[in-house]
């Protein structure tokens, strides 16, 4: 591939951007659902009206789906910012991208299944 097959919409400081947001921004949720999944519970933060901040902890098997949510957000994040600002792998990152962007919005979705199906 040759630099002129390089879409040319990238802003001129790609590289500030493949690092702060594909590595620095995709850092947090990863991190954050490595260390979910070592704890063994997971928390949602949600955002109320009332500019409040509650949590929900999901525990066992919907901990482990939600921090699998988590960590599949951060991948996408990753493949969006730092393989789509990549000279050589910006074509790929779409695949990337989109697979991790599914498996973020199942994983979130069955974790809150289980966690609602739980009072049952």
């Amino acid at each position: 591939m040759s630099r002129k097959d390089f879409p040319s919409d990238h802003p001129p400081d790609a590289l500030q951007t493949q690092l702060v947001k594909g590595l620095g921004l995709a850092a947090v949720p990863i991190i954050f659902g490595v260390v979910c999944l070592h704890r063994g519970n997971t928390l949602l933060y949600l955002i109320n009206s009332s500019s409040d901040t509650d949590t929900i902890e999901f525990l066992g098997t919907e901990g482990v789906w939600l921090a699998v949510a988590y960590i599949a957000l951060g991948v996408a994040v990753h493949f969006n910012y730092f393989w789509g600002y990549s000279e050589n792998y910006w074509r790929y990152s779409d695949y990337g991208r989109d697979l991790a962007t599914v498996v973020c919005v199942v994983s979130f979705f069955y974790a809150l299944y289980l966690y609602f199906t739980s009072f049952f």
